[in-house]
């Protein structure tokens, strides 16, 4: 709850109008899956995101990692049962104001 308290407090007093806008660009690549059972399948895939400032036009990486999921097949395709996002990279917290 002290979490949420800080970026409430952050978001209100602190980044009050200090936002720098910027686009993102999330690129996937598909690294291994299996099944694990009947209709039910692991997946394994690479992840990078890169964002750039509104201002200055130059990219830079935001983080980068591995999904790990877990996929069912039901009756209208396949669902996510679980998504974990490993990242092998450190976040640039300023851009990461609301918890995650």
């Amino acid at each position: 709850c002290q979490r949420l308290i800080d970026r409430i407090f952050f978001i209100e007093k602190v980044w009050a109008g200090t936002f720098q806008g910027y686009q993102t660009r999330h690129f996937v690549q598909r690294l291994d899956w299996h099944a694990e059972g009947e209709d039910r399948y692991s997946a394994r895939t690479n992840f990078s995101i890169m964002f750039t400032p509104v201002e200055s036009g130059t990219s830079s990486l935001l983080t980068c990692g591995v999904y790990e999921d877990t996929l069912v097949r039901t009756k209208i395709g396949l669902r996510f049962l679980s998504k974990r996002a490993v990242i092998d990279s450190e976040l640039i917290s300023r851009y990461f104001v609301y918890p995650l």
